[in-house]
């Protein structure tokens, strides 16, 4: 569960309905045709782990990708205000005398959802990767930004 902060600095749940019942599918439905073994899909996992942060004029996300080749990453936003992060970890090639004492990292396709708390504009999106860190920067769209409105006197 992610959590944020109130305006009095209270830690308090956010997620929207839809990520709810999105995490509620995907971890109680058993699919008997899924592929078995070490692989994201078949655990319903939250990889990656994010954060999402608000600036004044922007949102931060950062994801672990360690491991990750970058152009197997794909982000997507729709509707202005829902962010699909998605990708695949890829299985290193084996040598045909490798003997395999302990496996645990995962391999296969991951895919995450979020309905982000503000519209943001999909032509000023920036991605960057270093240290196995996924950062985005999603700038706010012109129309969801507060805007101080001038009172004149009459």
């Amino acid at each position: 569960m992610t959590k944020e902060k109130n305006q009095k600095n209270k830690v308090v749940p956010a997620y929207s309905l839809r990520d709810a019942m999105s995490r509620l599918f995907n971890e109680s439905v058993w699919d008997p045709f899924a592929s078995s073994g070490n692989y994201l899909t078949d655990w319903g996992s939250d990889f990656p782990k994010v954060d999402i942060k608000e600036t004044k004029d922007s949102l931060k996300v950062n994801a672990e990708v360690a491991g990750v080749d970058p152009k197997d990453i794909n982000i997507e936003v729709e509707n202005e205000d829902y962010m699909i992060l998605s990708g695949e970890i890829k299985e290193e090639s084996k040598e045909e005398e490798e003997n395999i004492y302990k496996e645990e990292r995962y391999i296969g396709k991951f895919r995450r959802e979020f309905s982000l708390p503000t519209k943001v504009d999909s032509s000023k999106i920036k991605a960057k990767i270093k240290d196995g860190i996924l950062r985005i920067t999603l700038p706010k769209s012109r129309k969801s930004k507060a805007q101080k409105i001038d009172i004149e006197r009459e």
